[in-house]
């Protein structure tokens, strides 16, 4: 029992202190007031740290910072354990917590975001080379990941995937992502092929897709070349990113470009025309991603409402689904995407492909980015992957 009550405390000490480490070590001269009491804090005495995390967990416990929703709709997905209650009360008590995402606090966030990317990372005996693929008149940099698991145990060429970070279209890169990506090499095995496309709103739609459509095609030509096999091309990614990877296989379909043999998307956005779901209501304030934030996402990234019921921008509002390659979807249970994963999971299988879902309950959105970076989240994403690439695997058999 009192190893128990260690452990939980030294979880609680670990969210701050992740907290600490990726939001006030920052060049950025805006400081959050609170941060710097956790700050302070942490460097003082362990007295004084035990009483702020009574504060903190009194504060969450009696609070109602995390309701389930509207009673009248389907939330029960959601029972988030008291971990991860205390640690969405300090991610929403940051300046860099998505529902602050502005114009003028944009760079302030990805500075923080590449800046953590280097304090956390995964271990894996993976090769990674840099390149640059031509797309119209600009370069789109690439970096290649090589398991060398796969290398060893067989001369035969490994499967490439293609895969598209998330980040709203605004945020993230391969930097920020090159824990996740490394695990994917690892798991599989298999090449993994990550761009670094152009964001928004520097460049908005459809320049991220036009970047990674190049990228598709250049792995079709090049795969070879660091000993992948491109009748085995997977695209994948997560949230804008899983977006973007199913819009490649919609593309490529309809402009009979490269074969795509497989999508895995986790907790993608496959409708930007609107918020007015039942996940959106129910989880849309308080669990990470939230209707402001993906508001501002989408006037980043689609700033003509013109755009937003294009397929290619809402691929749940195309037409035609049919010849789609077959899919593994999954959903997070306190997402106000999981609507979104849902609705186009059924308008797949409606279409003809084979498709696989699976909803990860009481977690919520942008899980896999916490990978190797939270004791109670980590565990979680580290599943997801795995089973992803179970059913990777049993595709390509």
């Amino acid at each position: 029992m009192q190893r128990q009550v260690h452990k939980r405390w030294g979880i609680y000490f670990h969210e701050l202190s992740w907290v600490v480490e990726r939001h006030t070590y920052s060049s950025s001269n805006t400081r959050d007031p609170y941060l710097d009491l956790i700050f302070s804090m942490r460097k003082g005495s362990q007295m004084k740290r035990v009483c702020l995390f009574i504060l903190v967990i009194t504060v969450v416990s009696s609070s109602q910072c995390f309701p389930a929703g509207n009673s009248d709709l389907p939330c029960e997905t959601c029972q988030l354990s008291f971990e991860l209650q205390t640690f969405l009360y300090i991610y929403n008590s940051s300046p860099t917590s998505l529902d602050q995402l502005s114009d003028k606090t944009l760079n302030f966030i990805r500075e923080s975001s590449e800046l953590g990317a280097k304090y956390f990372t995964y271990a894996a005996p993976i090769e990674s080379k840099r390149t640059q693929v031509k797309a119209g008149d600009h370069g789109v940099p690439v970096h290649v990941f090589i398991p060398a698991k796969g290398r060893q145990e067989s001369d035969a060429k490994l499967p490439v995937v293609l895969f598209i970070h998330g980040g709203g279209w605004t945020l993230g890169s391969t930097a920020t992502y090159g824990h996740v990506v490394r695990k994917i090499a690892e798991t599989i095995p298999a090449i993994v092929v990550s761009p670094d496309y152009a964001l928004a709103p520097e460049h908005p739609f459809p320049r991220a897709l036009d970047d990674c459509y190049a990228v598709l095609q250049w792995i079709s030509q090049h795969a070879d070349e660091y000993g992948g096999d491109a009748s085995n091309l997977i695209v994948a990614g997560d949230s804008g990113g899983g977006n973007l990877a199913t819009v490649m296989a919609l593309k490529s379909k309809e402009e009979k470009g490269p074969k795509i043999s497989f999508q895995c998307l986790f907790y993608p956005a496959a409708n930007v025309s609107t918020i007015a779901t039942d996940s959106a209501k129910c989880f849309g304030k308080g669990y990470i991603l939230t209707n402001k934030a993906m508001v501002t996402f989408r006037s980043f990234y689609l700033p003509n409402p013109n755009d937003w019921i294009n397929p290619y921008a809402s691929p749940l509002q195309a037409k035609d689904l049919t010849g789609m390659p077959p899919a593994l979807i999954t959903t997070a249970g306190c997402d106000p995407l999981l609507s979104d994963g849902e609705a186009y999971s059924k308008r797949l299988s409606e279409a003809g492909a084979k498709v696989t879902y699976h909803m990860e309950p009481n977690i919520f959105h942008g899980y896999l980015g916490f990978l190797n970076r939270n004791p109670i989240i980590s565990p979680v994403a580290e599943k997801t992957l795995e089973y992803a690439a179970s059913v990777i695997r049993d595709h390509l058999q």
